[in-house]
């Protein structure tokens, strides 16, 4: 999806709505919130316990795709947890991870706290302690700009798919916390679908997440023949062309 309407929902629920064109390649960034958990210095503690802890989530989190670790005592202490798409392999993995790391720094310098997506991978980092826990605060939205011609089979057609792959990403015996999907859809179309947790959360947290995120299709994405909520914990998304990799 290279045209793309965005609406991002921001913490504490402010919502700044743009409407962007813009030509993104797998390398960018599709978005970065830099929190208001404080500010760090130069050559301070935090710093150097940020720039281990980044070194650490990048070179561990390719073997499996998922990893978190906690670098440094309080008050200096940082989380971080990095997630790659469940279909993408160690070098993929890698390749994005290694772009999150001078990215989300240069994108949020000096913050304490922060959180980078891309197509492929999810990088944060903070000083409050967020692992386990369901984060719906930290959303944002992505939609295609062209629209439905018959929207009332589509969608309903797009809950059963999306139930599906809740199920399957829930219950999955991998502990991927993973699923993509398609069905047929009226017009000889395929509906094609994917759902992922970060790992660290329960299964059902994990459902309790993408509950949310589909329950919020309607704001971001009515009528809209492909669309995303990206959150910390878990995303959701939906087009009518295949956009992952054959497992």
């Amino acid at each position: 999806m290279s045209i793309m309407d965005f609406i991002f929902q921001v913490p504490l629920l402010l919502i700044i709505a743009l409407s962007l064109i813009t030509t993104t390649t797998i390398a960018d960034p599709l978005y970065q919130m830099c929190q208001n958990y404080g500010k760090y210095t130069t050559n301070s503690t935090y710093q150097t316990n940020l720039n281990n802890l980044l070194r650490s989530l990048s070179s561990n989190g390719p073997t499996t795709g998922f990893f978190t670790a906690t670098q440094g005592n309080p008050p200096d202490q940082i989380n971080g947890l990095v997630l790659c798409r469940g279909d993408t392999d160690v070098t993929e993995c890698a390749s994005c991870l290694n772009n999150a790391v001078p990215d989300i720094t240069q994108l949020c310098p000096y913050r304490k706290s922060a959180i980078i997506w891309y197509d492929d991978c999810l990088l944060r980092y903070s000083n409050v302690r967020f692992f386990n826990s369901s984060d719906e605060s930290d959303v944002f939205y992505m939609w295609n700009v062209k629209n439905v011609s018959d929207p009332t089979p589509f969608f309903k057609t797009l809950n059963g798919l999306m139930g599906s792959l809740v199920n399957r990403a829930v219950n999955d015996t991998s502990a991927e916390m993973f699923a993509t999907g398609d069905v047929a859809v009226k017009g000889a179309q395929r509906l094609y679908g994917l759902v992922q947790c970060t790992r660290d959360l329960s299964q059902d947290s994990c459902a309790d997440c993408l509950q949310y995120a589909i329950g919020e299709i309607p704001t971001c994405c009515a009528g809209k023949i492909g669309g995303r909520v990206v959150g910390a914990s878990c995303n959701i998304r939906y087009e009518v062309y295949r956009f992952y990799r054959n497992s």
